[in-house]
Formats: structure tokens, C-alpha cells, sequence
């Protein structure tokens, strides 16, 4: 009898290894028809070669052999790839009709500006700013991309929950929504591919690690997460419902509360990126009217204070193009603080990395500014060949142009001697200067005129040095510069800070679905906070280190580096669950906010958007503000000062 239980025992074993083994084949034949049949929805999407497709594959490999072009490539390359673009050729031609897109639309916006100010400088420093802004430019299509996989994954989870009713089983499920996507859906759909890999491969963990390191975005590190937990440990209920269709309906609520989130603040922050340079345009124009209508402001905007500035509104336009694309992204300051890290590891000196940004970009500040000084004083003395004064006229009035032309040309004649004219030359020999060469065709009064004229620009000629006051302003520069790092940072974590309490709530998303299985514990819960956290990452990844101390200890260590108040409420649960009670008992009250707790989401992203609408609308009006005060009201008050001043003089 005993034998006959063994032989028994023995086959119903081995029938049921033959059919995981015959339903693990299966599950790989079904699997190649899948991605045949996505392959062919992304075909058809794509549609059949058109004639200028090769023409596309050229110029990306054009575009690959210009260094700032090539980097913009890679970056965007890079994210389609993540995002669930696998088509190489594809993915290139994609790529060489967005760069095509951005030089033509660089050359155009160029042309057009030189057309309006007809000036090389505003010209120069306008293509530094489109240079600057093309990473905006890629980053909309990548954000674009990203909202669609959003959109999709929305999509993907009603099929998921459908079929998931229907078969039970998670993977089934996966597998039956990717076949229901639509043509539309093509990231969603290798991001489908991807996960049912990971769960009919032979090492999951090791698989779903690597998915994770990738993932586009961390709600579908959520769904990998949660659908392979149910598949290894099965589903819970709770209330008699499912706790994996309660995660998937939690996590599509958070999505769409992201989408919308986005498409607000997309909405209201893009058309600042336009309002912020549209100052430049108008320098030019401004300048020209100005003149035009008030003659003595040319002399102000050419002396050294006009140009200093003119070179600070467009400093303030700069700053604020920064400032705006960090409220807009903050993953670009995170670029740009790697590609800074590549510069500042090439150069050799015997100090670390913090003090040699520091000194990096000390040194570039008192350097340029140094520079542009000397510029400017240059550009004063030569200035002085054609500049045309206007003490015999008053507030405004214009010489005819017949006298214009010929003190242009009295000024041409005269620079010479300015320029070469001793210390010791004073009003008696400016005037044996001008009765020289004027004598045949002026009379006393004009050549005595003139003198004055020629006595005020020798004595601007010679005040057009560098002075003890502008060489503190570079010290002063420098040393602004040599703050930089640390100020940049502060402001990082400013913005970060906008975004405290929705990473918090996000937090407690996590939660709340991870809380009813039962082999939850600590540690995993601070992995799964840790790779959704942005601001509070650097403190989880410390918590995670300091494990093998004591996980409460650890956790009491993090509490002390963090003042908010809701997350040391949170990390004191943390605590309490790492000894005392279960994740279940230390989160209860929890379960007691689920009925409005995306009511307090909503009204969290509320106050987050109009936070950052706000400050986005003041950095973003600034440069007009600066325009029109420092370019317009400013000079405009110093001019007329002046022209009082000389007409009282004249008067007495």
C-alpha cells in the first residue's frame, strides 16, 4: 500500500512538472505572435517608405559629426529609448526631423532678428540664447512623449483590470492587454513587451532589477512591483475585494492627477519661455525710438553707463531664462550640473571638486567682467570719432541735417587730435587747433563752439580708463561668481521644495497599496520609497545604507535630518513598524483618508501649480520690467537731468 502511495506520489509529481514545463512553452510561443503582431501595428502606424527617408538617415549621420548637435541627439535618442521607441531607423529619422525643425527654425528666428535690430552684437548674443534654449526645445518632445506613455498606461490598466477579471492571473492579464492595444499606443506597448519578459523569464528578480533601473517613470515601476508580488505571493482581499484591482484603480487615479498636474502647468508656463526673450527684440527698436524722439539719449545710451546697462538688462534676461526652465525642469539642472562635473574633473589642480567650481567660476566672472570693461572703455573712446553733441540744443530738439552731417564730419576731423593730444593740452591750444583748420570757413563763435566741444570729448577720452570703482565691481563680480555653485544649489532645493508635499502624498500612495500584503516589511517599503523620491532621495538612500545598524535606529537618523513636518509624522510610523506593530496597524489612519484622499491631492497640486504659475509670471515679465526701467526710464531721467542742468548753466 505504501508503495503503491509512493509510485503515486512519484507520477503526480512528475505530471505536474510536465505541465509547467508545457505551459511555459506555450507562454514563449504566444509571446513571439505578440510582438509580431506589435510590430506590425507599428508599421502600419508609421506607414509605408516615403521617398525622403533616406534622404532623413543622411542627415542624422551629418548631424552626428557637429559636437553641440551630436549631444542634443544622444539626449533625445536616449529618451525616446526609454520612453519605448525600439526602432532604430525609426528612432533616427524621428530624431533628423526635430533637429532639422530646431536649425530651421534657429536660422529663421535668426535672420529675422538681425532684419529688426540690424545689430551684430544683439545678434550674437540672441544665438547664445537659442543655443541655450534648444535643450528646451528637445525637452518638449521627450516631456511630449512622456505624456503619451501617461496617456497610454491609462489605457494599458482598463485592459489589465478587464482581463485580470477575466483570467486571474496577472501575467495572462499583462499578456491580453498589450494584444488590445491600438496602433496609437506604441510606447505602451513594447513597455507591455518588456514586463511580460520579466515575468515569464527564468531569473524575475534579477530581470525586474534591470527594468527598474530603465522604467520611464516611476508609476510603472509601482505596477512591475505590485502585479509580480501578487504573482509570487497571490492576491489579498480586503473587504472582500481585490487588493491588486484596488492598487491598479489607486495607481490610475495618481496618474491622471499627474497628467493633469502637467498639462496646467504646461499650460501656463510655456508661453513664458516666448515672453522672456521677446525684450531682446526690442532693445534695438526702443533705442532707435528713443533717439529719435529725444536726440541727447544717444549720447546716453553710447557712454560706458549706457552700455553697462544695456549689458545688465540683458544679464537680467539670461537669468531669467535659467530661472524659468528650472521651475519648468528641474532634471535639467541635474544635466547640467554632470556635464559641469565632466569640465571640472578635466582640469588639474590639488583641490576638490566643490572648491574647484567654486574657484572655476570665480575666476570666469572677474575674467569676464574684466573683459567686458575694457570692451566697453574701448568702445567709448572710438565712439567718440562720430559722437555728435548737442549743447546748443534743448530737451529734445534735433539739429537740421545739414548741421548734423557737418559736425559728423568736424568729428572725424578732430578725433586725431583728441586721441594723440598731451596731459598738459588745455582750451588755449584746442583753440589754436581750430582757428588752424578752420579759419577760412568759421567764424569766432562757431570756432569757439567748437573748441568746447572738442575740449568736453578729450576730457571723456581720458576718463575712459580703467578706475579703481569698475575694478571693484569685477572683484565684485568675481565673487559673486565664486557663490554661484552654492547659490544655484540653494535655489534647487527652493524649487524642490514646491514640490514637498506632492512627493509626500506620493509616498503615502505607495503605502497604502503595499500596506495589506503581509510580507511587506520595512526595509522593501524604504526601497520603494527611495526609487520614487526626488527631494527626500538622498536621505532615504542614507536610511537604506544604515540598515545594518538597526533598521529603527536608522530610521530615527533620518528623521533628525528632516524638518517637514508631515514627513517626520511619516518616518515616526516608519519607526513604530520597524519593531512595534505591523505596517497595516502603523499606518491606520490611512485607510481613514482614502475617502478624500485625492480630494486633498487635488487641492495640494492646486496650491503647488499656482505657486510655481506665480513665480513663473514674475521671472518670466522681469526682463520687460528691467526693459522698460533700466533701458527706457533711467536714461531717459539722467538725459533730461543733464539737459537741465546745461540749460540753467547757460542761462546764468
Amino acid at each position: 500500500m505504501l508503495g503503491f502511495i509512493s509510485v503515486l506520489s512519484v507520477a503526480s509529481s512528475l505530471c505536474l512538472a510536465g505541465f509547467m514545463v508545457l505551459s511555459h512553452i506555450m507562454r514563449k510561443r504566444r509571446l513571439d505572435p505578440m510582438a509580431r503582431a506589435v510590430l506590425k501595428r507599428r508599421s502600419e502606424a508609421k506607414g509605408s517608405k516615403a521617398p525622403w527617408d533616406d534622404v532623413l538617415l543622411k542627415m542624422h549621420a551629418w548631424y552626428g559629426k557637429m559636437p553641440v548637435i551630436r549631444e542634443l541627439m544622444d539626449n533625445l535618442e536616449r529618451s525616446l529609448t526609454l520612453v519605448g521607441e525600439k526602432d532604430r531607423r525609426y528612432l533616427m529619422k524621428k530624431t533628423s526631423c526635430i533637429i532639422t525643425g530646431l536649425l530651421a527654425g534657429c536660422i529663421v528666428l535668426t535672420v529675422l532678428f538681425w532684419r529688426i535690430t540690424g545689430n551684430p552684437f544683439y545678434t550674437a548674443v540672441f544665438v547664445v540664447f537659442l543655443w541655450y534654449l534648444s535643450d528646451s526645445y528637445v525637452d518638449y518632445f521627450i516631456a511630449r512623449s512622456h505624456h503619451r506613455l501617461l496617456e497610454q498606461m491609462i489605457r494599458f490598466f482598463g485592459y489589465v483590470r478587464h482581463k485580470y477579471y477575466e483570467y486571474l492571473v496577472v501575467d495572462d492579464a499583462v499578456y491580453e492587454a498589450t494584444q488590445s492595444l491600438g496602433p496609437d499606443d506604441r510606447e505602451m506597448a513594447v513597455q507591455g513587451e518588456l514586463i511580460y519578459d520579466i515575468f515569464m523569464a527564468s531569473g524575475k528578480e534579477s530581470a525586474l532589477a534591470r527594468y527598474l533601473e530603465t522604467a520611464p517613470n516611476p508609476f510603472l515601476k509601482m505596477f512591475v512591483n505590485f502585479s509580480h508580488m501578487t504573482m509570487e505571493y497571490g492576491d489579498q482581499k480586503t473587504d472582500g475585494s481585490s487588493v491588486y484591482l484596488l492598487n491598479l484603480g489607486f495607481l490610475t487615479r495618481n496618474i491622471q492627477l499627474e497628467l493633469d498636474k502637467r498639462r496646467r502647468l504646461d499650460y501656463a508656463l510655456k508661453s513664458m519661455n516666448i515672453i522672456v526673450m521677446l525684450p531682446l527684440f526690442f532693445i534695438a527698436p526702443l533705442r532707435d525710438w528713443a533717439i529719435g524722439n529725444f536726440a541727447p539719449l544717444g549720447m546716453f545710451y553710447d557712454s560706458p553707463m549706457g552700455k553697462y546697462i544695456e549689458i545688465l538688462t540683458i544679464a537680467i534676461i539670461l537669468g531669467a531664462m535659467v530661472m524659468l526652465n528650472r521651475i519648468q525642469n528641474l532634471e535639467r539642472g541635474d544635466r547640467e550640473r554632470k556635464k559641469l562635473k565632466k569640465l571640472i574633473d578635466r582640469i588639474r589642480l590639488p583641490l576638490d571638486e566643490k572648491w574647484k567650481e567654486k574657484w572655476l567660476f570665480g575666476g570666469a566672472g572677474f575674467i569676464l567682467a574684466l573683459m567686458l570693461v575694457l570692451t566697453v572703455q574701448y568702445g567709448a573712446r572710438r565712439q567718440l570719432e562720430r559722437k555728435v553733441y548737442y549743447s546748443d540744443q534743448f530737451l529734445g530738439a534735433r539739429l537740421s541735417e545739414e548741421d548734423q552731417q557737418k559736425r559728423e564730419q568736424e568729428s572725424v576731423k578732430d578725433y586725431p587730435f583728441i586721441r594723440f593730444a598731451k596731459e598738459e593740452t588745455d582750451l588755449e591750444d584746442i583753440r589754436l587747433y581750430v582757428g588752424r583748420i578752420g579759419k577760412e570757413s568759421s567764424g569766432s563763435e562757431e570756432m569757439e563752439e567748437r573748441a568746447l566741444r572738442i575740449d568736453e570729448k578729450m576730457r571723456l577720452f581720458r576718463s575712459y580708463r580703467l578706475s579703481w570703482w569698475q575694478l571693484v565691481c569685477c572683484f565684485a563680480i568675481g565673487a559673486l561668481g565664486y557663490h554661484l555653485p552654492g547659490i544655484n544649489e540653494r535655489i534647487s532645493l527652493k524649487m524642490r521644495e514646491l514640490e514637498v508635499d506632492d512627493e509626500i502624498a506620493g509616498f503615502r500612495s505607495i503605502i497604502m497599496m503595499l500596506m495589506y500584503n503581509p510580507r511587506m516589511n520595512v526595509e522593501e517599503l524604504l526601497d520603494w520609497l527611495e526609487s520614487y523620491a526626488v527631494v527626500f532621495r538622498d536621505q532615504l538612500h542614507r536610511c537604506t545604507l544604515n540598515l545594518l545598524s538597526g533598521e529603527k535606529e536608522a530610521i530615527l537618523m533620518m528623521q533628525e535630518e528632516i524638518s517637514h513636518k508631515e514627513m517626520v509624522r511619516l518616518i515616526h510610523q516608519l519607526a513604530m513598524a520597524s519593531e512595534d506593530i505591523n505596517l497595516l496597524e502603523a499606518f491606520d489612519e490611512l485607510i481613514q483618508e482614502k475617502a478624500n484622499f485625492f480630494e486633498q491631492r487635488k487641492w495640494q497640486n492646486e496650491k503647488m501649480i499656482g505657486r510655481k504659475m506665480m513665480l513663473g509670471q514674475n521671472i518670466g515679465f522681469m526682463p520687460t520690467y528691467s526693459l522698460i526701467i533700466l533701458y527706457m526710464i533711467i536714461p531717459m531721467i539722467v538725459s533730461s537731468a543733464g539737459e537741465l542742468n546745461r540749460f540753467f548753466e547757460n542761462l546764468m
